[in-house]
């Protein structure tokens, strides 16, 4: 099968395990049943400290990668592509579906998989990503975009690239096995203060981006990363001035409604994120291919 998930990760026999025992890819781990009967049992499980103790002693990978001798930046081989993050009901105790998590966060075209975590009490969503150099980058841009986009809260400890991450099950998990890697980085971590210094923009090439794309009409702001990366690379570039040219390329989407494109438009005036014409030159060119 051609999917994006094939890629192979660290295999640790469980959580206390300091070193790898294998790899294994990320699909096969995935769709694995072999512990179905003890993640069931950890579900029906009412006491905290026993749920923790059997978490424990389950089988855990590195989703972010293959490591040598110990679990520790370091000690990276390889790195798989991949960010796993995972949305715990403690951190978001106004969720009640889980099911709706899944379905919401599968919307974005970047998500390769979500299902259950092993206490049943969470998701945890595998996200491929463009430049695993800047994984703390991407992890900032994911956190950013499930807080405002979703309102959901990610575990911040997921930015670690050699965190664990114990096998679960879930028959009802989404699949996408053509996701898109995420190619959105924030500097920050902050995101109450994810304001940087931004080079001087390259005015002409902007231009000449938006001018290609109001000429062939074209809707590049399927994707909502996408759609709020444009609106900084622009408000970055023209200050107040291109809002006008922004609501200009958010028309030819048929879910543009003006007064939301306003108040997006906006948000990048003040936040000052770092987008650069290169982000807007990427999204086009995914596009207009």
């Amino acid at each position: 099968m051609q999917t994006v998930l094939n890629t192979e990760v660290s295999l640790y026999a469980n959580y206390i395990d300091a070193k790898p025992r294998d790899t294994i890819s990320l699909l096969e781990w995935l769709t694995a049943e072999d512990y179905k009967e003890e993640i069931m049992a950890i579900r029906k499980c009412k006491s905290v400290d026993k749920l923790k103790t059997l978490k424990k002693q389950l089988p855990a990978i590195t989703p972010s990668g293959i490591f040598n001798e110990k679990r520790a930046l370091n000690s990276l081989d390889t790195h798989s592509g991949f960010i796993c993050v995972d949305i715990d009901g403690k951190d978001n105790p106004h969720i009640k579906e889980w099911a709706n998590v899944k379905q919401d966060v599968g919307l974005s075209p970047n998500v390769a998989y979500a299902g259950l975590s092993a206490s049943g009490n969470g998701v945890f969503v595998l996200i491929p990503i463009a430049y695993p150099e800047r994984h703390i980058e991407h992890f900032n841009a994911i956190e950013f975009y499930f807080l405002t986009k979703l309102k959901i809260r990610i575990d911040t400890a997921c930015k670690d690239v050699s965190r664990l991450r114990g096998i679960s099950y879930d028959d009802a998990a989404y699949f996408n096995h053509n996701a898109e890697p995420l190619f959105t980085c924030l500097q920050s971590a902050n995101i109450g203060s994810l304001r940087q210094d931004n080079p001087e923009p390259d005015t002409s090439a902007v231009k000449r981006v938006l001018s290609e794309i109001l000429s062939l009409k074209t809707d590049i702001t399927e994707n909502y990363q996408d759609w709020f990366s444009i609106g900084c690379v622009i408000a970055n570039t023209y200050g107040e001035k291109g809002r006008e040219k922004y609501h200009n390329i958010s028309k030819f989407s048929p879910k543009y409604k003006y007064a939301e494109c306003d108040r997006q438009y906006t948000a990048c005036l003040h936040r000052h994120y770092k987008y650069s014409v290169g982000t807007l030159i990427h999204i086009w060119n995914k596009y207009k291919a």
